[in-house]
């Protein structure tokens, strides 16, 4: 259980509205966020808010502390995350499969299968191939996207890779979710803004690759790109949006400058995958 989801379950008990929960402590907009994993708090501040509602915060942080089977686990899904995408970028197959056999093994819970379903879209993007996917775990992986009621770091990462799965009329509706719920970018941690710029990068390239120009969802993407923070972690995004605003436009001589940047640092493989 994560500090967000804790506070969750204690206003809940507490019969509280988020905005009575925050206790001015917090904006309820912000207050909101942590509840959904989707920033930090301060624990100033957590400290504060527990005191105002007269929580016993020795009791409620002890469950982080003690709680060992629960860290453990968090741990370990840190560490499947990574091996997935080591053998990724090793376009290692087999250790894909390895980790998909373990997970089949584990308890079924919402974050096994989304790695599953991870692993699954890793496996059709070594093979360059959708087709390749069965029924069952494209079913999967679009179930568990059509069931998000609040995108978070894990259903975020599972949409950007799983694009391909969805028709233009599905990925308008999702980007547009996405797009709208994070708005205000620059507000959200550098996690969240990284996986949201993958899905407006993945998006624009699939709309580029297919021939679709829908000029709504083109100016939504683009712009969530130009708004990110300006901080190292963003940079490709940065130079993401210059390259889809020129491409996008017809600015050959700006396409070709770019891709010229990209070659010119060691992003060989980069550049043959946004020339298609």
């Amino acid at each position: 259980m994560t500090i967000g989801e804790a506070l969750k379950k204690k206003r809940q008990e507490l019969g509280l509205s988020q905005t009575e929960m925050a206790a001015g402590v917090l904006t309820k907009s912000y207050y909101s966020k942590v509840e959904r994993g989707l920033h930090e708090i301060k624990t100033v501040d957590l400290l504060e808010i527990l005191a105002i509602h007269h929580v016993n915060a020795n009791e409620f942080l002890e469950q982080f502390s003690l709680n060992k089977i629960e860290k453990s686990k968090s741990v370990k899904y840190g560490e499947i995350i990574r091996e997935l995408h080591k053998a990724y970028y090793s376009q290692d197959l087999e250790q894909i499969n390895e980790i998909r056999t373990q997970l089949k093994q584990e308890k079924q819970t919402k974050e096994i299968e989304n790695l599953d379903a991870q692993a699954a879209m890793l496996e059709v993007g070594i093979k360059k191939d959708p087709n390749i996917l069965s029924k069952e775990d494209k079913y999967q992986v679009r179930n568990l996207i059509f069931k998000t009621e609040e995108w978070n770091q894990d259903n975020l990462t599972l949409f950007s890779i799983a694009i391909p799965l969805f028709d233009f009329g599905e990925l308008k509706s999702l980007v547009k979710s996405i797009f709208k719920n994070f708005k205000d970018i620059t507000t959200f941690s550098n996690t969240i803004q990284e996986k949201v710029a993958a899905i407006a990068v993945n998006y624009l390239q699939n709309m580029l690759f297919y021939h679709y120009l829908d000029q709504e969802t083109l100016n939504l993407a683009l712009n969530i790109l130009k708004k990110m923070t300006p901080s190292p972690s963003n940079c490709f995004a940065k130079i993401m949006a210059s390259y889809y605003t020129a491409v996008f436009s017809g600015d050959k001589d700006r396409v070709r400058s770019i891709l010229m940047f990209l070659r010119l640092n060691g992003m060989d493989a980069i550049v043959e995958k946004l020339k298609g």
